[in-house]
């Protein structure tokens, strides 16, 4: 075109569900652009794989008006500071970025204080009750599991009171799990939550040219 730019086509299969995820017809605003994204979309979505070895840190999380006060309190705990809380709730829905999040403060702990500081899981398979930071991806999916969530509240009240902290990220609020129990929400509700909504126009712009470079 007239501003000497390249323009590469690909076909869309070949595209890359995360890029596609924030991709849409020119004719529509970009304020919908999620709304048809998510049907079929993944917790793979919050990867944003900008650094040289396709890492997910919090130097290359983009922060907005949407998703400040999440990474605040990631920023926080990764730093070795106190959030006046046990337990930390992370909520929003797919592809906001809560992988992410739980990746970099992963990173950044095992960085500053070895190995076996943290734990990151999407599952409880690996659960180790010694870990000072426990970090549970996709909480809600252990939920539909009446036996494995009995499990992992057991565990947590065991992580907490060994004075470590839990970090969970779902995409929904606690209060909304109709699985669990008043006890097993006050636990939850009795420490911080972060609610992380969808990008603001600005702030999906930056992540699509991040993906893209």
């Amino acid at each position: 075109d007239h501003s000497g730019r390249s323009v590469r086509i690909e076909a869309r299969e070949r595209i890359a569900p995360d890029v596609m995820a924030l991709v849409q017809p020119a004719a529509e605003d970009m304020s919908d652009a999620y709304d048809d994204a998510e049907d079929g979309v993944g917790e793979e979505e919050d990867h944003v794989e900008v650094s040289a070895e396709g890492a997910q840190t919090l130097e290359n999380f983009l922060v907005g008006d949407s998703n400040r006060i999440a990474f605040g309190l990631a920023r926080r705990l990764a730093m070795g500071a106190g959030v006046e809380a046990n337990v930390v709730t992370i909520v929003g829905p797919h592809g906001v970025g809560k992988s992410h999040l739980l990746k970099g403060i992963e990173q950044a702990l095992k960085a500053t204080k070895g190995e076996q500081s943290v734990l990151y899981m999407s599952d409880l398979r690996t659960l180790v009750r010694r870990a000072k930071v426990v970090l549970l991806d996709d909480f809600q999916f252990i939920c539909s599991k009446p036996g494995t969530l009995v499990e992992f509240f057991s565990h947590m009240r065991a992580i907490v009171a060994n004075g470590g902290v839990v970090v969970l990220a779902a995409d929904q609020t606690p209060a909304l799990i109709d699985q669990l129990d008043e006890r097993m929400r006050d636990e939850i509700h009795g420490g911080v939550i972060a609610q992380m909504e969808l990008p603001e126009r600005n702030l999906r712009r930056e992540i699509l040219r991040a993906k893209a470079d």
